[in-house]
Order: C-alpha cells, then structure tokens, then sequence
C-alpha cells in the first residue's frame, strides 16, 4: 500500500512540493566548481604540502584528529556493515536475529555454542 503523494514504489509523485530542490544538501555542480576555484586560487600546492606535512607530524606525535584525517584519507573511512537477511513475511533480521530464530526453531545450541550440524 503506498502512501499519498508517493508512486506505490514509494517514490515521490511528479508535482509533490515534497520533493523540490536540495534542501541543505550537496551544493549544485556550479556552486562546488565555484567553491573549488576560489580554493585553488588561496591555497597553492605549496601550501597544501606544508599543511598535509604539519597533519602529518601531528599525527606521528600523537594527535588524534590528526591521525583520523590522515587514516580517513589513506585507508578510507570506517563502514558500518549490518549481516542482514529477509525472512519470509519481507522484515529485515539481523544476523544475530536470524540464529536466535533457529535456535528457537531447532532447539539446539546455548549462546556461543555452534548450532551447525557436524559433517561425516
């Protein structure tokens, strides 16, 4: 059942005041090109080296905010990640959810015990 103003795949209709504009979000292509240049024209490559060297040697004397932005940029920023699956009637369970569930179903297993059968 889709709700008002939404198409049944729950997108917005054509016309819903809902859905117009960027409220707050990622500024246009225009603006952020904009923005990019104004950088570019304050901050040489020069300056960026001695910046990205005083992050550097922060981090290396133990700053942590320091170390975050070097880590975020060279290994990449930390993912939450959910084991999910769907169950039958379409609801989202946990991975935790979905062995609570067969335990319950198979009556096998304690917590942290392995519930899989053994193999010979």
């Amino acid at each position: 059942m889709s709700q008002p103003g939404r198409e049944p795949n729950g997108r917005f209709l054509k016309g819903n005041q809902l859905s117009v504009g960027n409220h707050g979000g990622r500024p246009n292509r225009i603006a952020e090109e904009q923005m990019l240049s104004i950088f570019r024209d304050c901050v040489s490559e020069q300056d960026f080296r001695d910046i990205v060297k005083r992050a550097r040697d922060d981090a290396k004397n133990g700053d942590i905010k320091a170390m975050r932005v070097i880590f975020g940029y060279m290994l990449g920023l930390p993912v939450n990640r959910v084991e999910a699956d769907i169950d039958i009637d379409g609801r989202i369970d946990t991975a935790a959810l979905l062995e609570q569930r067969i335990r319950r179903a198979y009556g096998s297993g304690e917590e942290g015990e392995s519930i899989a059968k053994p193999t010979s």
